[in-house]
């Protein structure tokens, strides 16, 4: 299996594959809205794009600054449970978003989103290979991790 969050299960062994870089953006439009700075300080001021995820969906702003997960309460107009529709939202100028880099690294690029608070990031999520415990890993099955390995890790730099 393979999974996109820390898991600590006595049933499986973990192997890092990838740490997926999580960046905070908005688009052009948003702040032609609102006509005010983004700063941590001023976030309360900011509306955030909820992102329902199985286990949350809370209108706060999360960023990692010296070892620590830090969070700031915001307002929210919307909670979207899937990609497509949460970086639409953001197209849309109804607020900010934390999302994977290589989802929005083309737009960032064509400056239709841009990247807010760099300093201020949110930590990064491991993905890793989750297997059951044994003593020896089968031939197959190391073959296939350090093949996914190299695709993914292409695909997301």
């Amino acid at each position: 299996m393979v999974r996109v969050v820390d898991l600590i299960d006595s049933l499986y062994i973990t192997k890092l594959i990838w740490e997926l870089k999580i960046i905070d953006c908005a688009s052009l439009s948003y702040f032609r809205q609102l006509d005010r700075a983004v700063s941590v300080s001023h976030l309360s001021k900011h509306f955030i794009i909820n992102y329902a995820s199985a286990d949350s969906a809370t209108s706060v702003f999360e960023y990692f600054l010296e070892e620590k997960t830090h969070q700031v309460k915001m307002n929210s107009l919307l909670t979207l449970n899937n990609a497509e529709s949460y970086i639409s939202a953001a197209l849309s100028g109804l607020g900010i978003i934390q999302v994977p880099a290589y989802d929005v690294r083309d737009l960032i690029e064509q400056n239709i989103l841009v990247k807010i608070l760099e300093n201020y990031q949110p930590q990064s999520l491991p993905i890793s290979f989750l297997y059951p415990h044994r003593k020896q890993i089968v031939k197959p099955l190391n073959v296939f991790m350090e093949w996914f390995n190299e695709l993914i890790c292409s695909y997301l730099k």
